[in-house]
């Protein structure tokens, strides 16, 4: 939504240039620091808006509420890096479901075989998929 963001936070002051998208109109942010004010504001709209200022690539890190809506038809993505943590999450950190394997396969051209690793603990799957 944006009402909670901090222009304090060092990602504002790294010298990148910044795009805040939000629902709601932020107070000044710093000079290197673009606002997009959208009250419709969704993912697939930030690309939409994306692409049409000229952005190639974009990349987007998002939990499976924030990111379904772009493996929706029209698929607004080219590509998935799925990442899948395996055995007990705390209730706290879990979102909304996400897209089963059939659906993905359904969506997507080709996937790249899964990987597994340890890291903090846990153990990871990790794959992607590509639209072409």
């Amino acid at each position: 939504s944006g009402r909670d963001v901090d222009f304090a936070h060092p990602a504002f002051h790294s010298g990148a240039e910044v795009l805040v998208y939000s629902r709601t109109a932020l107070p000044t942010p710093p000079p290197n620091v673009k606002v997009v004010t959208d009250e419709s504001a969704s993912v697939r709209r930030l690309v939409h808006h994306l692409k049409r200022a000229g952005r190639g690539s974009i990349a987007i890190e998002a939990g499976p509420s924030t990111a379904l809506e772009l493996y929706a038809a029209p698929l607004g993505v080219d590509a998935l890096y799925l990442s899948v943590v395996e055995g007990e999450v705390p209730a706290t950190v879990v979102g909304g479901r996400f897209l089963g394997e059939e659906a993905l396969t359904a969506r997507f051209a080709r996937r790249s075989p899964w990987i597994a690793r340890e890291e903090f603990g846990r153990r990871w799957r990790f794959c992607r998929y590509f639209n072409a």
